[in-house]
């Protein structure tokens, strides 16, 4: 299962970004599948990239900071979808 999250018009259905993962930051391949939901806050997207977490600009797929880059691979991280929660007040 390729590692691949794609933003797509919602009129048309054309492909505006595509961002490879694999290709972008060496991620491993897992031999399982498994998938999580980007989660989409004003202007960028938060997404489970391989073993790491990845905040995107929603229009263009820069990356603005990548975490959690476990050398491990996806064998000895968690993997899950973004939840947006206030620790803070």
């Amino acid at each position: 299962m390729r590692d691949v999250l794609v933003c797509l018009h919602t009129e048309d259905g054309r492909v505006i970004w595509k961002l490879d993962f694999v290709d972008q930051f060496s991620t491993p391949l897992p031999n399982f599948g498994f998938a999580s939901s980007p989660l989409v806050i004003d202007q960028h997207v938060y997404v489970q990239a391989g073993a790491s977490f990845v905040k995107l600009n929603k229009y263009t797929s820069e990356v603005v900071w990548r975490r959690l880059e476990d050398a491990g691979g996806v064998y000895n991280s968690a993997f899950s979808s973004p939840y947006l929660t206030s620790t803070f007040n």
